[in-house]
């Protein structure tokens, strides 16, 4: 049961977002691609044990703004675990990482949930790095979601045992 919200106009496949023509770097902003994007996010979740059950995205801006959120496999039936990206290769933005049950992530710029991480494009960042804070990500996000699912489980089991006078 996905709780996440993704807002565009221009919904597109990962195929679509992976064939957006790359933007040459300068001396001081060094665009990643959306594909470089997504290879490493993927990369965090993989490393974490998780699973991606569902994607959507949005382009903007002629391909150079990706907007984008996946459900992940380790909710329940009541909290969804969630990712939202948002990358551009235009200079508009940096790139961000949010997770939680509820991310919210809309092409307007709005970008929200329970963790949320940027990072701008200059020329320090490279793929490792991009990696690196992609696991980071989803390593805290596992850790306060799984203590956060469990206070919820508690939660309903605590209304069970306390009985009306």
């Amino acid at each position: 049961m996905s709780q996440s919200i993704l807002t565009g106009s221009n919904r597109v496949t990962e195929a679509e977002v992976i064939q957006v023509p790359a933007v040459p770097f300068t001396n001081s902003f060094h665009p990643m691609h959306h594909r470089q994007i997504i290879d490493a996010i993927r990369s965090g979740v993989v490393a974490t044990g998780l699973e991606i059950v569902k994607t959507e995205y949005v382009l903007a801006n002629n391909g150079n703004r990706m907007f984008g959120v996946w459900d992940l496999s380790g909710g329940n039936d009541e909290l969804c675990w969630s990712i939202g990206i948002r990358n551009s290769m235009d200079k508009s933005m940096a790139l961000g990482i949010t997770a939680g049950t509820r991310v919210f992530v809309c092409d307007n710029l709005a970008f929200s949930g329970e963790f949320v991480e940027f990072r701008r494009h200059t020329k320090g960042l490279i793929f490792d790095e991009l990696e690196f804070m992609a696991y980071r990500a989803m390593k805290k996000m596992v850790s306060n979601l799984t203590h956060f699912q469990a206070w919820h489980e508690g939660l309903k089991n605590h209304s069970q045992q306390v009985r009306p006078i």
